[in-house]
């Protein structure tokens, strides 16, 4: 499998948004082949993360339309999320600046809290397996710039523009 980019216009065009498909968890717990193609793309896009420096990556970025995305957490161990839901902690915001591979040599000032709670499904010696946590600090960054990408509010619109890197 082979994953590329897709443009960044393609990402927030709410058609494609909407087109967006949570995984049926039902069906990877019964079908075995589904959840091994499923394992199959996670780690695709975890190869392609490392290989394009990334601290996370989601499917829609490389043209899948699957609720699903990977991430790097602070101890350097990649995180395989599915069908992953968001629970804001009444925290403080944050205002940080943040890269994303859809947006290449752009810096953008985004706000974002501090701490989170999320649910989701992950993938723990081929099972299917359901996560509940509370993250702070970067992780809880990563999760949601991520998890962004899921629901259209990439950092170019959540965001602002602030610096344009010249191609080396």
């Amino acid at each position: 499998m082979i994953l590329k980019l897709v443009p960044a216009i393609d990402i927030e065009d709410e058609k494609l948004r909407d087109t967006i498909k949570g995984i049926n968890i039902d069906i990877l717990k019964k079908n075995k082949e589904e959840l091994m193609k499923l394992e199959i793309v996670l780690n695709e896009m975890i190869k392609f993360a490392i290989k394009e420096k990334g601290f996370g990556l989601s499917a829609i970025q490389v043209g899948i339309y699957k609720k699903i995305f990977v991430f790097r957490d602070r101890k350097g161990e990649w995180e395989k999320v599915i069908n992953p839901q968001v629970f804001k902690i009444g925290s403080p915001k944050l205002i940080l600046n943040e890269k994303c591979l859809s947006y290449p040599n752009q810096i953008y000032e985004v706000k974002r809290n501090k701490r989170i709670s999320v649910s989701y499904y992950t993938l723990i010696d081929h099972k299917i397996v359901r996560k509940h946590k509370e993250l702070n600090g970067m992780n809880s960054i990563i999760f949601q710039h991520e998890y962004d990408h899921q629901i259209g509010q990439t950092i170019a619109i959540k965001g602002k523009l602030i610096k344009m890197k010249m191609k080396k």
